[in-house]
């Protein structure tokens, strides 16, 4: 029996490329990299790719890897030593920041092949008559500077936003570490390389459906390195680039998913209630559009869930999340709810099941708000764990949700601020999103433990196949249980390579395979509860039907949406309109300019106009003749001064808690007060205007001691009082660093006119800690001659400098 693995064998083996990387033709500083068996696969799967000119995505277990480098520095290489017969260099899409300190360290080992040359491709200054150029940098500083030809063969590292139009063959292949580029850059990379018709490979997450329907959109076949196909690969490789912690884990039996549930009957019956009443609903209303009150009332018991703070702790938290779920806002949709809201079929459903599904969501609300359940089960693992001498990664839905928790712990005694902020710490509190990205492939037997607050829905059924070290742990109501095993035997069949890895082994190297359609299934595993005393027993359940299971995939993602995210949404079934492609098209402000440059954007982003040496952020739709503005190309949301002070904000890491403890005290002040800025004011004796530009976050907190100190004694968040002096100590640092970055971001912005590295530019570079030298390489100053509004303007050229014969601009002056 041939199956996909089996044929490909003896290409592996066979593939000059290849044996010389076994033999140690590549050093990362004087240890060779032996790529292992993922990586010799992954490897002979891009190399048809390539000599193809078509795309390819690769999927591997959720943990953090070096793959997509190692994809394109194979390339590179074989390029390089004239291995492979395609022209031109190999791009790399990545947002790692370690991954330009690891390929700084490449160099040839003693076999006599050479090394390939690594360099940044970066934006130059645009030519005389507005076009773009794209010109390459060393991985270190401005030296060295030069334009990028085809007949170089360089691996060029790149921001995802940057898609630079250059001649053919200039860039033969890209390659997207979609780990780390946010997943809007992804369908218009591929639009990049597909109008310049190179090859291309995209490397994701084994489970992660958004990546998985970008593949689909785009008819992008998928390898998935599942745990049946790991489980028989036997080279483990060496060097940083290696995958061989993934391999060895895979040794190991599968996935074991554990769960605790939190046996709180009360919250039980009216999350039951509910799925069950939705579900009837949903299948009732056919395919008409669901009212705004039903998808909040879905979203925020859905929330309500799987919160693990306290509900005021949260809200307080979620005022100063841009896009936060807002649960007052959610509950206010639901009891606030009129009739002329639901139409169509939904009309009968007002009548007969709204008035209960309003008062079960209240109840639950209240009810959750009250007793913070779940909150105290996970104080009790924390506790339970912390005994146990076990690293704790608990990882929330949202960043806001995390950015509550760490003070509330610290709040009620299950951990210290001080521990809370040390990186090394018993309790690390993340979110999923690329700034707190997933731990590495490791042993599941680490003394190492991720909680979870809900059972991951299917879109993020990559949780269910990690390979992240240590175990995974889910707090879970009864009702949210029964899904844990449904999920994970769901995940364990959709991450089957099966036909579709011997189909693209078949398209690539021929031969007759039989697909390997064998399901791995993952281990659940139930543990004993926490358990506290006083709660109403759970009942007894039914199984979920058929309708539950649709109705629960088709709101899971409702759920996460933000409130600006909110389209009026379909049912399930029901025909979409226009066209759902990552192709959609915009309307938008094209901006011209003298410099013959323009470039659309939507009319209510954010762009930075220079104002008397001053970056002043001015709506798109705002701007004038003569305004002089500051523009990076691919970069369609976001001012520069906002980008920067977020950026630095995060490397505060833990930190960043003596930061939300303050927030959580202002609320609880403003509200102790009387809830308006007046009356806060009062108390502080301060001007309102002062009270609100704190409330509003356009100052960042008092710089008086004084103030501060009765604003944190009117909360009485006692965490608060006791650590003024860090939550003190953590303001001015932030404070002064951000007036900073902004005096001395205004004065390298002014200085890009003139040079590519003065002294402006480092010492901002040495104030964030950050690697600027892409930044500035893609910065423009732009003087504005008009604004036009455009239609029909792809998503994917959003942000992208255009010049004079683009069809976008012809078609606006025609």
């Amino acid at each position: 029996m041939t199956t996909a693995t089996s044929r490909l064998q003896p290409v592996r083996d066979g593939d000059p490329t290849l044996r010389a990387l076994r033999g140690g033709a590549l050093l990362l500083g004087a240890a060779p990299w032996k790529p292992s068996g993922v990586e010799e696969t992954a490897f002979i799967l891009a190399r048809s790719a390539v000599t193809k000119k078509r795309a390819i995505a690769i999927a591997v277990p959720r943990g953090s890897h070096h793959l997509a480098a190692g994809i394109a520095t194979y390339l590179a290489f074989a390029r390089t030593n004239a291995l492979l017969p395609f022209p031109g260099n190999v791009a790399l899409a990545t947002g790692d920041a370690t991954i330009r300190d690891t390929l700084d360290r490449l160099v040839a080992g003693r076999n006599g092949h050479k090394s390939p040359a690594v360099r940044r491709l970066v934006a130059g200054k645009p030519t005389l008559d507005g076009r773009p150029t794209t010109r390459s940098r060393p991985l270190r500083g401005t030296n060295g500077t030069r334009g990028v030809s085809s007949d170089e063969a360089l691996l060029l590292l790149h921001r995802p936003t940057y898609q630079p139009t250059v001649a053919e063959n200039v860039i033969a292949v890209s390659v997207v570490d979609c780990s780390t580029c946010a997943d809007r850059t992804w369908p218009s990379l591929r639009v990049w390389a597909d109008d310049s018709h190179r090859g291309q490979i995209f490397v994701g997450e084994l489970g992660d459906k958004t990546f998985e329907q970008m593949c689909s959109s785009f008819e992008i076949p998928i390898w998935r390195f599942d745990w049946g196909l790991l489980a028989e690969e036997t080279v483990e490789g060496s060097g940083r680039l290696a995958l061989g912690d993934l391999v060895r884990r895979a040794r190991e039996s599968a996935p074991v998913l554990r769960y605790r549930v939190c046996d709180d009957g009360e919250v039980d019956e009216h999350l039951t209630e509910l799925d069950t009443r939705f579900a009837q609903m949903l299948r009732r209303a056919g395919s008409d559009p669901l009212p705004r009150p039903v998808l909040a009332a879905r979203r925020l018991s859905w929330f309500l869930a799987r919160l693990a703070v306290p509900l005021d702790t949260y809200a307080a938290a979620a005022l100063n999340e841009y896009g936060a779920l807002q649960p007052h806002k959610e509950l206010a949709y639901v009891t606030g709810a009129y009739r002329s809201q639901f139409t169509g079929k939904w009309a009968a459903l007002w009548e007969s099941d709204w008035a209960a599904v309003a008062g079960t969501t209240r109840r639950l609300y209240e009810y959750v708000a009250r007793e913070s359940p779940k909150y105290l089960d996970l104080h009790g693992m924390v506790e339970h764990y912390r005994a146990q001498r076990t690293k704790l990664t608990i990882r929330c839905s949202t960043r806001a949700e995390a950015r509550a928790l760490g003070p509330a712990l610290v709040d009620n005694g299950a951990i210290t601020l001080a521990e809370l902020a040390d990186e090394n710490g018993p309790v690390e509190i993340v979110w999923f999103g690329r700034q707190t990205p997933p731990l590495p492939h490791g042993p599941s037997t680490k003394r190492r433990l991720t909680i979870v607050t809900e059972p991951p829905p299917p879109y993020r059924a990559s949780m269910y196949c990690s390979a992240e070290e240590g175990a995974i742990e889910a707090l879970l109501y009864p009702s949210q249980a029964r899904w844990f095993p449904i999920n994970a035997r769901r995940a364990a069949a959709s991450c089957v390579g099966g036909a579709s890895n011997a189909a693209i082994v078949t398209d690539a190297y021929g031969g007759t395979l039989v697909p390997v359609t064998g399901v791995v299934d993952f281990t659940v595993q139930a543990l004993e509860p926490i358990g506290f005393g006083g709660r109403k027993t759970v009942k007894e359940a039914e199984p979920p039907s058929d309708s539950v299971s649709r109705m629960m995939d088709f709101f899971a993602k409702i759920a996460e949406l933000g409130d600006g995210d909110l389209p009026d949404v379909q049912a399930p079934g029901a025909p979409a309109d226009g066209d759902a492609s990552p192709q959609v098209a915009a309307e938008a402000v094209l901006i011209s300019t003298r410099q013959r440059t323009s470039i659309a954007l939507p009319a209510d982003a954010k762009v930075d106009r220079l104002v008397d040496g001053k970056l002043v952020a001015t709506t798109v739709a705002q701007l004038a003749e003569g305004h002089h503005v500051a523009l990076v190309d691919g970069n369609d949301r976001g001012t520069l001064v906002h980008d920067l002070m977020e950026a630095w904000d995060e490397t505060f890491g833990p930190a960043r808690v003596f930061y939300d403890l303050y927030l959580q005290a202002f609320a609880a002040a403003y509200e102790a007060s009387g809830g308006t800025d007046a009356a806060l004011a009062a108390k502080l004796g301060v001007h309102a205007g002062t009270v609100r530009a704190w409330r509003r976050r356009d100052n960042l907190a008092p710089q008086q001691d004084a103030p501060l100190k009765e604003l944190l004694r009117l909360s009485g968040n006692e965490s608060a009082v006791t650590h003024f002096p860090q939550i003190r100590l953590y303001l001015r640092t932030v404070r002064g660093m951000h007036r900073l970055i902004g005096r001395v971001l205004n004065e390298a912005v002014a200085e890009t006119l003139v040079t590519d590295d003065g002294p402006q530019q480092r010492e901002l570079q040495e104030l964030t800690h950050m690697d600027l030298t892409d930044f500035f390489a893609a910065l423009q100053v732009f003087t504005v001659v008009g604004t036009t509004i455009v239609r029909d303007v792809p998503a994917s050229r959003l942000g992208r400098f255009l010049a004079l014969d683009d069809s976008i601009v012809t078609k606006a002056s025609s």
